[in-house]
C-alpha cells in the first residue's frame, strides 16, 4: 500500500523572497534590502524624502549621486552610504522590474484620507476594480456541456447577491459555483479512500463532483421531487436542469424577478439539504428541505414585517406550512393594519425601554414584603417569648406568695386583699 504523506503547504518568508520589487516598495527596515544582514535604514536620507525605489531608480537604474545631491539636498559626505544604496538595490533590479510609478490601486489608496470605515472601503474598491472570475469555469463548460457567451460567468456570480439576502445561503452558492466540497475522487487523489467509485449507488462511475450533486441515483431522485413540487408552488414549469439548480442561472426560466428570487432561494435551500446529507445521501427526503424551507421562510417573514419590506417567498408560505403561523400584515396593501403595528412597536419599544426599570421596581416590592413578613413574624415570636415569660414569672409569683400565707397566718385576711389585687 502506498504510504499517505500528508500536505504541506511551503512557507515564503518575506526575508530573501522571490517577487520582484516595484517603484513602490520601501528601502528602509526591508527584509529584501540588507547590509550584513541587516536591513538599510538611513535616518538622515529618511528625513530628506528618501523613502521608496522611485525615489532612486529611473528606467530600471539607479540615478547617480550627484541627482540626489541636487534633488534631495544630501550632503557630499555620505557617497559611501550611496554605494551601499547602490551595491544592495541592483542586485535586486532585473528584466521584471516594474517601472511605473504609480498603478491604481496606489492611487485610489492615497486618496484615503480617513480612517473611517477603512476596511469598507477597501473591499468596495478591490470588488469594484477586480472584474477577473475566478471560478472553474472550464469545468463547468465541460460537465453541462455549454458555450456561454462573456457575460454569463459574470451574471452566475451576481446572481448570488441579487437574487439572495441571506449570508448562509450565500456562502452555500458561492462554495458550489467554486466546487470546494470534498468528493470521493478528491479524497482518494488525498489518500483517504481507495476507490474513485460511488458508494451511495449502482451506477459504478467515479464520484466526481458533477455527480455527487446530480448524477448520483438518490440525488437525482430527490432533484425530480424538488422541481415537480416547486412547478405545483409557482405555477409554472421549472426544468430539470443543472445550469438552472446547480449553478442558479435564473435567466433560462422565464419569470417576474419577484418569482426568480423566491425560486432561487427555494434552490439554494435544495442544496443545503443535499451538503447536510453530504455523507447520508440515501437519507434524502422532501420533507427535510421543507423544513429548512419553513425556516428560512420564516425568518425572512420576520425580517420583512420588522423592516416594512415585502417578503419574497410569500408565495412558497401556503404550499408549506401545514398549519401556518400568525399572518404577517400585508405591507403592500392600504388597509394595512396601520394601528396594531403601531401599538405592536410601542409596546416593543415600551418593554424595551423600560423593562429594567419595571424589573427593579418588581424587585423592590418583593424585598419590601420579604422585610415587612420577616418583621411581622419576629414580632409575633418575640411577643409570644415576652408573654411566655410574663405568665411564668406570674405563677412563680403566686405560688410564694400562697405559702408566704400558709406561714403567716396572723397576717392572712390582710394578704388575702392583696392576693385579690393580682391580675391573672
Amino acid at each position: 500500500m502506498q504510504e499517505y504523506k500528508p500536505f504541506r503547504s511551503p512557507i515564503h518568508p518575506i526575508k530573501g523572497s522571490t517577487v520582484a520589487p516595484s517603484t513602490r516598495s520601501p528601502i528602509w527596515n526591508n527584509p529584501d534590502f540588507t547590509i550584513n544582514r541587516k536591513p538599510l535604514n538611513f535616518t538622515s536620507w529618511k528625513h530628506e524624502g528618501i523613502t521608496h525605489l522611485h525615489h532612486v531608480v529611473q528606467d530600471s537604474k539607479i540615478i547617480s549621486f550627484q541627482e540626489l545631491i541636487h534633488k534631495f539636498d544630501i550632503c557630499n559626505s555620505q557617497y559611501l552610504q550611496y554605494l551601499q544604496l547602490k551595491s544592495t538595490i541592483l542586485p535586486k533590479i532585473n528584466s521584471t522590474f516594474n517601472t511605473q510609478d504609480q498603478t491604481i490601486i496606489i492611487d485610489e489608496f492615497s486618496k484615503i484620507s480617513s480612517s473611517v470605515k477603512l476596511l469598507s472601503m477597501i473591499y468596495t474598491f478591490l470588488n469594484t476594480t477586480d472584474t477577473l472570475i475566478f471560478l472553474p469555469t472550464s469545468k463547468w463548460e465541460q460537465d453541462l456541456s455549454i458555450t456561454p457567451n462573456a457575460d454569463f460567468w459574470s451574471q452566475i456570480c451576481k446572481n448570488n447577491f441579487t437574487h439572495c439576502k441571506i449570508p448562509n445561503l450565500q456562502l452555500i452558492q458561492f462554495k458550489v459555483n467554486h466546487r470546494t466540497h470534498y468528493t470521493g475522487e478528491r479524497l482518494h487523489k488525498m489518500g483517504f479512500t481507495t476507490s474513485v467509485q460511488c458508494t451511495y449507488c449502482t451506477q459504478h462511475t467515479t464520484d466526481n463532483y458533477m455527480h455527487a450533486v446530480w448524477h448520483c441515483t438518490p440525488i437525482r431522485q430527490f432533484w425530480i421531487q424538488v422541481t415537480d413540487h416547486l412547478s405545483h408552488i409557482l405555477g409554472c414549469h421549472i426544468p430539470l436542469s443543472p445550469q438552472l439548480c446547480i449553478l442558479g442561472d435564473i435567466s433560462s426560466v422565464q419569470l417576474h424577478n419577484h418569482i426568480k428570487t423566491t425560486l432561487f432561494t427555494a434552490l439554494v435551500v435544495v442544496k443545503k439539504t443535499i451538503l447536510l446529507n453530504w455523507k447520508t445521501r440515501n437519507q434524502l427526503n422532501i420533507t427535510h428541505w421543507k423544513n429548512l424551507l419553513i425556516d428560512q421562510t420564516t425568518i425572512e417573514k420576520m425580517s420583512a414585517s420588522i423592516n416594512q419590506a415585502y417578503p419574497v417567498s410569500t408565495k412558497l408560505g401556503p404550499h408549506l406550512f401545514k398549519n401556518p403561523p400568525l399572518q404577517m400584515p400585508d405591507l403592500n396593501s392600504t388597509e394595512s393594519c396601520n394601528t396594531p403595528r403601531f401599538l405592536f412597536c410601542f409596546v416593543f419599544f415600551f418593554f424595551s425601554l423600560f423593562f429594567p426599570l419595571i424589573y427593579s421596581i418588581i424587585i423592590i416590592i418583593i424585598i419590601y414584603f420579604y422585610l415587612f413578613f420577616y418583621s411581622f413574624f419576629a414580632a409575633v415570636v418575640i411577643n409570644i417569648i415576652i408573654i411566655t415569660e410574663i405568665s411564668t414569672h406570674t405563677s412563680t409569683y403566686k405560688y410564694r406568695l400562697h405559702t408566704y400565707l400558709h406561714s403567716h397566718t396572723h397576717t392572712h385576711i390582710h394578704m388575702c386583699s392583696i392576693y385579690t389585687k393580682i391580675p391573672n
